[in-house]
């Protein structure tokens, strides 16, 4: 996964020419056992990294605004092609629906708009000054957390309230007073064919003050993207590492709604997680990317990419793992069958 670092802002709530807060993402994305890349926004823009050499990226904006544009027009392309093409995008930033949405900035562009309204399933519908504490929406990817932002590293004096466009957009964080601080969503994004998932928070992800609950925002986000059960992180004792790839048998098999995939890896990895039916034709990425040596069990509910619902029957999962430090790569399959 990518972390791009858009916070250029210096004369806003940071005043530092320089800051830390892509290690604060990479060091709760470490804690969820996963690997990462981090580049500034300007290699984004200028082509020298592709979005869609990743299957999810954490875009930050701290309390980027006009000044410093949230997102460039070139930006906007290219993460509309990211999202049309089934990648993960989490948002987070006090004062990107601001930017993009005429009715805060009045130099916003209808090109911004559609941009926030359509890519970020958003709109702009004011601000909530000096409230810091935030909770999870029922019923969403962050329900039953609660914690506070905007504080420490630097203190915001406002963010955004949002509301979603789509009927497909949920709440995930609301403020106080039941206003909106955050959405997901799952589904087609423009003339797309597979499906995206977006996570769009107004609070600022380095501002989160507790550090264990910035790794369960983490967790929680990375299970909405890759559907991940759990992870288990040992010590790097070598008991506590697997000794060798496997994939396990899935469980329960048969299965109805839902069944568990369990693999383990014993080194950093590029590893793949993919459902195939009958004919030999893939209909399903449970996860594609780099992994840290461990167990992992991500979870398949029947359907495929495009979010439908498959016909019972015999399936194929196909795990393949190829060594991050070397050339020897690993593959097998296991049945499952799905029973309605």
């Amino acid at each position: 996964m990518l972390i791009v670092d858009g916070f250029d802002r210096t004369d806003g709530a940071w005043g530092q020419p320089d800051h830390f807060f892509a290690f604060t993402h990479g060091t709760a994305i470490i804690s969820n056992q996963f690997s990462f890349d981090t580049v500034p926004n300007e290699s984004v823009e200028d082509s020298l990294v592709s979005l869609t050499d990743y299957d999810a990226v954490f875009w930050m904006l701290g309390d980027e605004a006009a000044d410093d544009e949230t997102f460039s027009h070139q930006e906007q392309l290219l993460l509309k092609n990211f999202l049309e093409s089934g990648g993960y995008l989490c948002v987070t930033g006090s004062q990107v629906a601001w930017d993009l949405d005429p009715d805060g900035n009045i130099y916003a562009t209808p090109e911004d708009e559609m941009f926030l309204h359509e890519y970020l399933k958003s709109d702009y519908a004011g601000n909530i000054y000096n409230d810091h504490t935030v909770i999870g929406a029922p019923n969403s990817l962050l329900d039953g957390l609660s914690f506070n932002f905007g504080q420490t590293p630097y203190t915001l004096d406002s963010a955004n309230v949002i509301a979603p466009t789509d009927s497909g957009a949920t709440p995930c964080l609301i403020f106080n007073d039941t206003t909106i601080a955050g959405i997901q969503y799952q589904g087609i994004f423009g003339n797309g064919a597979g499906e995206g998932k977006l996570v769009f928070l107004t609070t600022p992800f380095e501002t989160i003050s507790d550090a264990q609950l910035r790794t369960e925002v983490m967790n929680r986000v990375l299970d909405f993207f890759f559907n991940i059960t759990g992870i288990e992180s040992g010590s790097n004792d070598a008991a506590s590492i697997p000794a060798r790839y496997e994939l396990m048998p899935a469980y329960p098999n048969p299965f109805n709604p839902e069944t568990t995939i369990e693999f383990r890896i014993p080194t950093s990895s590029e590893v793949s997680l993919e459902i195939y039916n009958p004919l030999g034709q893939k209909i399903r990425t449970l996860y594609r990317g780099k992994a840290p040596a461990g167990t992992y069990r991500l979870r398949w509910d029947g359907r495929d990419d495009s979010n439908n619902q498959v016909a019972s029957g015999v399936y194929l999962i196909r795990f393949q793992a190829h060594e991050t430090q070397s050339s020897y790569h690993y593959q097998t399959t296991r049945k499952i069958v799905l029973l309605k």
